[in-house]
């Protein structure tokens, strides 16, 4: 059983860099409306997000293990939600400046949509497939993850090659890999992750204007409440139609 855990995360891990791979080598003219907003600039192609999703659809198919997937949105919709609409509500309201005029804070719900697509494809097979796949304990579940998605980056082949670079980049992932295990552990949702890569992609990626560490700090207050909250008892939609009490 263990070492066949370990041969599916290898396939998972291959298939998912095969797919990603052309995204990030090719970028005709007509992928351009794919092309992710870094702030005025444009970069990556959202397509390379389908790698870790279509990877994890194919292993699940393949292993007959559909029933591991982290559910999105985990036992509240409701707060599911909140954690995705804080980051992107702190984002439009710091807007982004564009070289196309457009009014900076629809721009940042450009941008936010965009990198939103992309991350879920990301999100799906990290958090929804690879970290559940893995029975280690957290630490080594983190850092199996966390070296895995960075080989999947490839960001050893763009640009000028830094040692310093990309040890402090293996270390983002690998830490960022924790607090998102940690996260979905107590939420069950997979939404609370997408929300936390959502937030540090885009945020590191814009070009911020002074004082946005102040919806910075209370996107963070948000989370906190909500994660601290999230298994007490309140009202919450269900995933069906009408109003439930949370257990």
């Amino acid at each position: 059983m263990k070492n066949q855990r370990v041969l599916i995360i290898v396939v998972y891990a291959t298939i998912a860099m095969l797919l990603s791979f052309p995204f990030r080598l090719f970028s005709p003219d007509w992928l351009d409306l794919f092309r992710l907003p870094y702030g005025s600039f444009y970069g990556m192609s959202m397509l390379v997000g389908v790698g870790p999703i279509v990877a994890a659809f194919i292993c699940s198919f393949l292993f007959r293990n559909k029933k591991i997937m982290l559910g999105l949105w985990g036992n509240s919709v409701t707060k599911s939600l909140l954690f995705l609409a804080v980051p992107i509500a702190a984002v439009v309201y710091l807007g982004v400046s564009n070289k196309e005029g457009i009014d900076t804070h629809l721009f940042a719900l450009k941008v936010s949509g965009m990198w939103l697509l992309y991350i879920i494809g990301e999100e799906f097979g990290w958090r929804g497939y690879l970290q559940q796949l893995i029975s280690w304990n957290d630490y080594a579940k983190s850092v199996v993850i966390g070296i895995i998605w960075y080989l999947w980056h490839l960001s050893f082949l763009y640009g000028p090659y830094s040692l310093q670079k990309e040890f402090v980049f293996i270390l983002v992932l690998l830490v960022g890999s924790f607090l998102a295990l940690k996260v979905t552990k107590r939420t069950k949702s997979l939404v609370s992750a997408i929300a936390l890569h959502f937030s540090f992609s885009v945020l590191t990626n814009i070009p911020l204007p002074a004082n946005s560490y102040i919806p910075i700090i209370a996107m963070c207050f948000c989370w906190l409440l909500l994660y601290l909250f999230w298994n007490k008892r309140g009202w919450t939609f269900s995933r069906h139609i009408g109003v439930t009490k949370e257990k």
